[in-house]
């Protein structure tokens, strides 16, 4: 304590003042992002959807498609052809396979459901994407 008493008065004596507070940057302003139409009608969709990022997304939820096997106990393939709309919405989720019908294989098909993909340019892209569930 004794030397924080010294700080402050040496400071003082010498005519230096302690360093103001750092200012905070305003916030940014959260805006939502734009309507399908209104990304449309700006061109920014980014052009049209590509399997390499369904892949990508499909095997981001294998995890969750893991829990479902876990949790109803079941083994096997399960085959699901996707369709996702321009909005990046899955509009349609068709299984195939062993696990078809099932309460485990009903459970990945909701985990596909879920993924969400950015907005692109033309119409519905299908693509076919299979989970090993152990």
């Amino acid at each position: 304590m004794r030397s924080a008493v010294l700080l402050l008065v040496a400071s003082c004596a010498s005519g230096s003042h302690p360093p103001p507070p750092p200012t905070l940057a305003p916030a940014k302003e959260e805006r939502p992002a734009p309507t399908y139409e209104q990304a449309l009608d700006r061109g920014d969709l980014g052009g049209p959807l590509d399997s390499g990022e369904i892949a990508k997304a499909m095997t981001a939820a294998q995890p969750r498609a893991h829990a479902c096997a876990k949790k109803f106990r079941a083994h096997g393939s399960l085959t699901v052809s996707v369709t996702i709309n321009p909005t990046g919405n899955v509009v349609r989720a068709l299984p195939t396979g062993k696990l078809a019908g099932t309460p485990a294989g009903d459970c990945v098909i909701d985990v596909v459901r879920s993924v969400q993909f950015r907005r692109f340019d033309g119409g519905p892209v299908t693509s076919q994407h299979t989970f090993e569930l152990r």
